[in-house]
């Protein structure tokens, strides 16, 4: 609530106004944001200019959020800097030591290492953006963005990873595009891949925190390690 209060009167898309009560706990309620649901298949189905008009509204969005901090809003999200993107290293090894092998969890670590040294620049990041988070107009058009549930003080590489798999490639060079006109900022596709990595060392750890949930999600979690495995061999 304190998060989307900051945010009001700094994004063009709409997001929601929350209101907070407490009786025996606390719960939040926001207003509904209206607007159509959109996929892949519907961002497909439209014309290059059409295409080209929603990533720049994904853009500009991402742009507006992370211009929005600043030195003296520090203070106020002094609650978010203590939030991490992924478990620390020691606890992924901890419980991936029998999953994956020595050799892959060396890996993994030095790419946990040169992404720990990317915090040092940090801004506003939603990190959660994709189609069940967002909904357009009529025209296809950006028009409200919610579920702000993993938001945090992160590099700005994190916004781009919930876009990042094969069939929203060419969107998301796209949209990075567009975001590297308007910021001068330079996104790298291999900080991204690296980010995906340990964000699914991540998905596996929480698995085997919650061995209830992993018997429930054993096709994802065995679908997750193959991709890690996969892509460490290329590394």
């Amino acid at each position: 609530s304190k998060i989307l209060d900051f945010l009001q009167d700094k994004l063009t898309v709409a997001i929601p106004k929350t209101k907070v009560f407490k009786d025996d706990f606390f719960r939040v309620v926001h207003n509904k944001i209206m607007g159509k649901q959109w996929n892949l298949q519907s961002y497909n189905k439209l014309d290059e200019k059409s295409k080209n008009l929603f990533c720049e509204d994904i853009a500009k969005f991402f742009v507006e959020l992370h211009s929005s901090f600043s030195k003296k809003d520090e203070k106020y999200f002094d609650f978010l800097k203590e939030k991490r993107a992924n478990y620390e290293f020691n606890i992924i090894v901890e419980k991936l030591a029998g999953i994956l092998l020595d050799s892959e969890l060396k890996k993994l670590e030095k790419i946990s290492r040169e992404l720990e040294l990317l915090n040092s620049e940090k801004v506003l990041v939603h990190k959660d953006f994709y189609s069940d988070n967002s909904v357009v107009d009529e025209q296809h058009r950006l028009k409200g963005v919610f579920d702000f549930l993993n938001f945090g003080l992160y590099n700005r590489h994190y916004e781009f990873l919930s876009l990042y798999y094969s069939d929203h490639m060419d969107m998301l060079k796209n949209i990075i595009k567009i975001y590297e006109s308007i910021t001068s900022k330079k996104i790298d596709f291999n900080i991204i891949r690296k980010m995906k990595l340990i964000g699914d060392a991540s998905a596996l750890t929480y698995l085997e925190f919650n061995p209830e949930i992993k018997k429930d999600k054993i096709e994802s979690f065995n679908r997750i390690l193959d991709f890690i495995k996969s892509e460490l061999k290329l590394l």
